[in-house]
């Protein structure tokens, strides 16, 4: 299963797999060769394939219809016990896996109630309403078949996977500790590039990057270089209390300081860290945060067992989604409602490479 996609369905979809009704569900046999639960997960992970593809990233939509694939099969539970025969499972099934749904979220949710009352279309009567209907009805489709063609829904060990992502707690609100991912102050470098650690030689630079109302337009304003009054003081602690939130580290372009990279949201039981780059605006439009994320990049792949990269941007920034896209970033929530230290919540674009 594809990481970006496991990323999605754990973080979607924890409230439910983590309730003793959806973990029962591997205890019964399901299309002969596989059981209700591994059966769920090959459809939530066909759903958000699906997703994906029709470009449906908005969270309200990969909410709802992850919601609805681990829920639409909960009401087949006891199947021998409460239906008499195939046809009235068939029937019968799809209502009481909506009365589970609510039982086991407190919701409601029309389209996600929508989409499990009629996943079972065209056998039983009644078509989905919503688009999330008919992704759902088509993932069960998909995962359907292969099962009956003798494939396995889902690998023990991704099923293992899951569940460990899910069950492992987290090392503080931040994530944890990014000193566990580097031994030390990392140096990476191009023909024209570098980035390497900050030092007080810096600080005239880094305050003019920090002082810029331009440059923290769309940035959140609790980034630790804002922590200090002053530039000096935000340099001497940076590689001491910085390191329990993230690597920062100062962008050189031949030579010269002009912008800040950053590591941070290390999880490292899901193997996952988020980054971020800024630039002075004399430095925009050369290239330089591409190249850096480039080089940011590299490093996880050759020296770390990262395996999810995430990054976060407001829809205005599009010189910022730009660098992502090429970079091999792909847009998979769009509006996700986040707190950037700001009087309200802003709508967020979420990236994952």
């Amino acid at each position: 299963m594809d990481d970006i996609i496991l990323y999605i369905i754990v973080k979607y979809g924890r409230r439910i797999i983590l309730t003793e009704e959806f973990m029962h569900t591997f205890e019964q046999t399901h299309h002969l060769n596989t059981t209700v639960g591994d059966h769920t997960l090959s459809v939530a992970a066909e759903a958000v394939k699906l997703c994906l593809m029709r470009g449906y990233s908005d969270e309200e939509t990969i909410r709802n219809v992850v919601t609805a694939a681990l829920c639409h099969d909960l009401g087949i539970m006891g199947r021998k016990e409460k239906y008499s025969n195939t046809a009235q499972c068939y029937l019968k099934h799809p209502l009481d896996s909506v009365d589970v749904y609510m039982g086991v979220t407190g919701e409601q949710e029309e389209r996600v109630m929508d989409s499990i009352r009629n996943h079972m279309f065209p056998v039983k009567p009644g078509m989905p309403k919503y688009k999330e209907g008919w992704i759902l009805t088509l993932a069960d489709k998909i995962s359907s078949f292969k099962e009956k063609m003798g494939k396995q829904a889902v690998r023990e060990s991704v099923r293992r996977e899951i569940l460990d992502r899910i069950q492992k707690p987290h090392a503080n609100e931040f994530g944890d500790s990014i000193i566990e991912l580097f031994s030390d102050i990392p140096c990476m470098e191009s023909e024209r590039i570098v980035l390497k650690q900050i030092t007080r030689d810096d600080a005239t630079q880094l305050e003019r990057l920090i002082s810029s109302k331009k440059v923290y337009e769309y940035e959140p304003t609790f980034l630790f270089e804002k922590k200090y009054e002053s530039a000096q003081r935000v340099i001497d602690h940076l590689y001491d209390e910085g390191l329990s939130e993230s690597m920062i580290l100062g962008i050189y372009y031949d030579g010269d300081f002009c912008g800040l990279s950053e590591y941070y949201g290390y999880r490292a039981h899901i193997h996952k860290i988020s980054v971020g780059y800024r630039l002075l605006e004399d430095y925009w439009g050369r290239g330089i945060a591409t190249e850096s994320l480039g080089l940011m990049l590299k490093y996880l792949n050759d020296r770390t067992d990262v395996g999810i990269v995430t990054a976060s941007t407001l829809p205005e920034n599009k010189a910022s989604a730009n660098v992502l896209k090429k970079n091999g970033f792909d847009l998979v929530v769009s509006g996700s409602q986040e707190d950037w230290g700001y009087e309200k919540m802003l709508p967020t674009d979420k990236w994952i490479r």
